[in-house]
C-alpha cells in the first residue's frame, strides 16, 4: 500500500522503552500506527466509492497539513512529519 514503516522500536519492546524513558519513541511509534491506519481507512472507503478521489487527495492534504502543524508546535515526533513527507509522495492507484 506504500504506508511507511514504524519507526525502530516494535510492540514488544514497548515496556523496556517505557521502563526506560524513552517516551517519545513511543509516542512515535503509536503516531506511525494512528497515521497509518487512517489512511488504509480512507483507501478503503475510496475503493469502497464512499469516498471521492479529490476528497481522498483533499484528506490526505489535510493530514500533512496537519503533521506539519504538530511538528512546528513541538507537539509531534520527527517520524511524524516524515510520515507527512511520505504522504504527499505516495499515489493513489492509477485503477481508481
Amino acid at each position: 500500500m506504500g504506508l511507511p514503516r514504524k519507526p525502530g522500536i516494535i510492540g514488544e519492546e514497548v515496556e523496556n522503552y517505557y521502563r526506560d524513558g524513552h517516551i517519545r519513541e513511543i509516542a512515535a511509534y503509536c503516531e506511525s500506527d494512528v497515521v497509518n491506519t487512517y489512511r488504509v481507512w480512507l483507501r478503503y472507503e475510496l475503493f469502497r466509492g464512499r469516498l471521492s478521489n479529490g476528497k481522498f487527495q483533499a484528506s490526505e492534504a489535510c493530514l500533512i497539513d496537519l503533521m506539519k502543524e504538530r511538528s512546528k508546535r513541538g507537539l509531534a515526533s520527527p517520524v511524524f512529519f516524515c510520515l507527512a513527507c511520505h504522504c504527499r509522495n505516495s499515489a493513489v492507484p492509477s485503477f481508481v
